[in-house]
């Protein structure tokens, strides 16, 4: 792979693709920072995934990208220091399509796991990396049986593992590892035949990216958003046995759930997408998960000025001992958007970074100083799709709950 090289900007800034660092331009230490990353192959596009802090003060940060001898998109790894600058990257070699958040393994805070598809075997992976180790990548287990995995997350001490059910063609599974080891598997009924959808969305041949999600709602009940009696669905499940115990339906598949994060109070913070594709903030919905109901008929904030079926990335924080919800994606004019509410559903404020050329959100983490880390894409020279960065300082977020506008 070539070596990386960075772009430095500010949020009031952009220049066009350049062979030079720019770090000596002037930045006010309360504005924010964007980082951009060149790798200079201009056949590569890179879609992020995740973001999380290292102990060092450092990033990981977790992308898909396209690869040449494979239909699916391949694991492009690289960890930046506080300072943004790039310490090492990866592109794996044997595993495809990461369906997971980095996921934290451990107290140190220097290993990370996520799940992934096998390139040839098509059977799911769970995967390591140390990022104290440098750019390598290692298979923890490997479970052939589980082709085609579309979603994973921590449940517990284990983890669950959404899969397409090849046998059947109509069927989603759902699995719940006790530590690395199979407790159950459940089976949930499509119907009919889905696999030209799977394959679609595996490849990335459709848009939108179908939203599989899975996780826990609350003690004993676990989630999966997927394909469920002709519908996209999003299917509460008992965690001790996976039974189906509630669903909230979309509308076949036209739409239904982008994003959720479970709050208090059996309420879940969601997002989800209408039939054109434009977005609805739920920020507390209320959500029985042991009923049956209709995501349309949710109550919550429409956004138009989002991108039709824009990601949403949902995350939980506080701010001077205020609990918050962030919602942050991407607005129709090419920037990146962040809304903050309090528990209760009620907007506090927003902020919008990128300017000059197409920002898209692409994962969000609280920092340990207080700020904010952004993770997102953007179009160098407006053509070649590259990994950005915004820090945000402890200020910067304090505004943005307090309903305070950038200048």
């Amino acid at each position: 792979m070539k070596k990386t090289l960075l772009f430095i900007l500010t949020s009031a800034l952009f220049l066009a693709l350049q062979a030079c660092e720019i770090s000596d331009n002037e930045v006010k230490p309360t504005d924010p920072v964007t980082r951009i990353f060149e790798t200079g192959d201009f056949e590569r596009n890179y879609v992020p995934i995740d973001i999380r802090q290292t102990p060092d003060g450092g990033y990981l940060m977790l992308a898909s990208v396209a690869l040449a001898d494979s239909d699916f998109q391949g694991i492009y790894l690289f960890k930046a220091d506080k300072e943004g600058l790039v310490e090492w990257e990866h592109l794996a070699d044997n595993y495809v399509n990461p369906v997971s958040e980095l996921l934290p393994d451990g107290s140190n805070g220097t290993l990370f796991r996520l799940v992934a598809m096998d390139k040839l075997q098509l059977g799911t992976h769970l995967l390591s990396v140390d990022v104290s180790g440098g750019a390598s990548l290692t298979s923890v287990a490997y479970y052939p049986e589980m082709v085609y995995p579309l979603a994973a997350a921590q449940v517990g001490g284990g983890y669950a593992f959404l899969h397409w059910d090849q046998e059947s063609k109509s069927s989603m599974k759902l699995t719940r590892l006790n530590g690395s080891t199979v407790q159950w598997s459940r089976s949930y009924d499509i119907y009919e035949d889905v696999e030209a959808r799977i394959m679609a969305h595996l490849t990335r041949q459709t848009q939108p990216v179908v939203p599989f999600r899975t996780g826990t709602v609350t003690s004993g009940v676990f989630y999966f958003n997927g394909y469920n009696n002709f519908t996209l669905s999003l299917t509460f499940v008992d965690a001790n046995t996976g039974d189906q115990i509630g669903v909230l339906n979309g509308t076949r598949y036209a739409s239904g759930i982008m994003q959720i994060a479970p709050m208090a109070e059996n309420k879940l913070a969601l997002a989800r997408y209408r039939e054109d594709g434009s977005m609805v903030y739920a920020p507390a919905a209320p959500v029985d998960t042991r009923g049956t109901a209709t995501a349309r008929d949710l109550p919550g904030n429409a956004l138009p000025e989002l991108s039709p079926y824009a990601q949403v990335f949902i995350k939980k924080g506080s701010v001077d001992d205020q609990k918050i919800v962030l919602y942050a994606s991407t607005t129709r004019n090419g920037r990146i958007s962040l809304f903050a509410y309090d528990e209760g559903g009620t907007l506090l404020g927003t902020r919008y970074l990128g300017s000059g050329n197409r920002f898209e959100a692409g994962g969000v983490v609280f920092t340990d100083d207080g700020g904010l880390a952004v993770q997102g894409r953007t179009y160098v020279a407006g053509r070649f799709a590259r990994l950005c960065l915004f820090k945000l300082s402890p200020d910067d977020l304090k505004e943005i709950a307090a309903g305070v506008s950038a200048q």
